[in-house]
This record gives C-alpha cells, structure tokens and sequence, in this order.
C-alpha cells in the first residue's frame, strides 16, 4: 500500500516473496480448517496452538520487518513522518510479543488490523498535503518542513520553472496546459527518486527538497532532469517543447529560514530564465 501510494521502487525479491509467503499462509490456514497444522479450539474454546505456530509467526515476523525497510524508503522520500513507527510497527509488534510469551492468546493479527486503520488515516492525513493535479505534495508541505526541519542539517532546495507556459496555455489550451504539468512532474519525480522530495509550489514552479549538501550531486539530479525531459519530448512530439529553468542552492537549516530559502532559489532560477531567454523567442514556445 505505502510503495504504490508513493511510488516507491519496490525490490523484485521482497515483493516475490510477501506473494508468495502471502499465498503460503493463506493456503496454511485452509488447511487448518480441516487439520489443526497452527492452532485449534478446543470444545471449552480454549486456543491451543498447532505444530506449525512457529511458521505463522515468522511469516508475521517477515511482514514486520518488510514492512519497516519499505517505512526507511518512505521517509528519505517525504522527510516528515506522516506515518509515524510508533503508530505502525508498535501494534504489531506488541501483538507478536504477546502472542510468543503468552500461550492460549492469538492477538497479532488484531494488533496488524490495528496497524492498517492507522496507516490509512495516515494516509489521509497526507492527502492534506497533496496537490490534486500531479499528487506531488503542495505548499502546506513546506510549511510543514519551515517548522519540523529548522533546526535538522544541510539540504538542497531547488526552485523550477517551466519556460514559455503561458504560451502553451494560450495557443494549445489549459488542458494541455495541465497534461505539460503532469509531464513535467513525472520527469522530476523520476529524476530525483528516493533522494528527495518534489513540490508543487504554484502553477508552473515546482521546489525540489534534495537530502544532499553536495553541490554535484545536485548537479547529477538537474543533468538527469534535463535528459529525462529531452527524452519526454521526442517520444510526445507535441508541436511544442517543453523545458526548465532551475536554480539551486545548499542551506544550512539552523541558519535560515524558508521565506529566505524560496527568495534566493526563485532569484537563481529567474537568473537561468533570463539566459534560456537570450537565445529563444519569448513569443514562441517552439526549439
């Protein structure tokens, strides 16, 4: 659920293997039905377990901590715990100790449905922070990350702006207008993966929150923007072209604020707007 809602790259071999240990213990506790392999009920309905009960909890096990590496890539993702480890692991966890240490109670699946009810209201929660066009998050998200990471390191923000919208807008309609945004954000997603997080900041611009205080690997990420995009536009080949003005910077979070974060990266990208200007027409939005 948390990798196809974020689109997180997910390893072949631990999705192959939650299907099938899925599919395992599904057949298990069929089978259960018929011959007690994990627990049974006795006639005064009391819980005994089976000779496969060690199974059924490292199969519980195995989802915990597959569960917990897909939590990591979530937060060098979105940087701000949305879902928080207390509120997702913990239910879990108490039920697997309590089911290990105390015979006659089975609680860790009531402790995983717990688990399941908070992340999707963490979800939700989220959504709140999710811009409706493109799914990136949205100003809010900054508001959040000007509070919760003013005093947590060195990062690199980066402020884009695509050239010539309005006049994509005007001449091919604002329904293009959007598929360009989307086209756009998907480029940025894909460029900055698991380093960091994209932003819709208005219309046309988007921040992008990368967890580097290298100046080149910020470098790498614009260079693999700008190549993702040239390869967006040959395979549309739409009557026009779309590209980028981006400026950057590395801040100290301890040492500045936000407002001064998005003045200095909006004044480096109008500087790179003016260049990509100086040699294209600010009438056409052709190359």
């Amino acid at each position: 659920m948390l990798e196809r809602h974020n689109q997180i790259d997910s390893s072949k071999l631990l999705q192959s293997l939650l299907n099938y240990i899925s599919l395992l213990g599904v057949a298990v506790l069929i089978i259960n039905f018929f011959k007690p392999l994990v627990f049974y009920v006795d006639a005064e309905s009391n819980y005994h377990r089976g000779q496969f009960f060690w199974l059924y909890i490292l199969s519980a096990l195995f989802f915990f901590f597959a569960g917990i590496s897909v939590y990591i890539k979530k937060r060098k993702i979105s940087m701000i715990p949305f879902f928080p480890a207390f509120q997702i692991f913990i239910p879990v966890f108490i039920g697997l100790l309590i089911e290990i240490t105390i015979p006659g109670v089975s609680v860790v699946w009531a402790g995983c449905a717990v688990s399941v009810t908070l992340m999707i209201m963490a979800l939700q929660n989220e959504n709140i922070c999710r811009d409706k066009l493109t799914g990136l998050f949205n100003r809010y998200y900054l508001e959040r990350i000007n509070v919760e990471y003013e005093d947590k390191g060195v990062l690199c923000f980066m402020m884009i702006d695509i050239n010539g919208f309005k006049q994509i807008n005007d001449k091919f309609g604002h329904s293009e207008g959007d598929r360009g945004l989307l086209f756009v954000s998907d480029c940025v997603t894909r460029s900055v993966g698991d380093k960091g997080s994209v932003i819709r900041y208005a219309g046309d611009e988007f921040v992008v929150l990368l967890n580097t205080k290298d100046y080149r690997e910020a470098d790498e990420c614009i260079d693999r923007i700008n190549e993702n995009l040239a390869e967006v536009n040959q395979q549309l080949k739409k009557d026009y072209a779309l590209s980028l003005s981006i400026g950057y910077e590395i801040f100290d979070m301890k040492l500045i604020k936000m407002e001064e974060i998005l003045e200095v990266i909006d004044k480096k990208m109008y500087q790179e707007k003016k260049k990509y200007y100086s040699s294209h027409d600010r009438r056409t939005i052709t190359e």
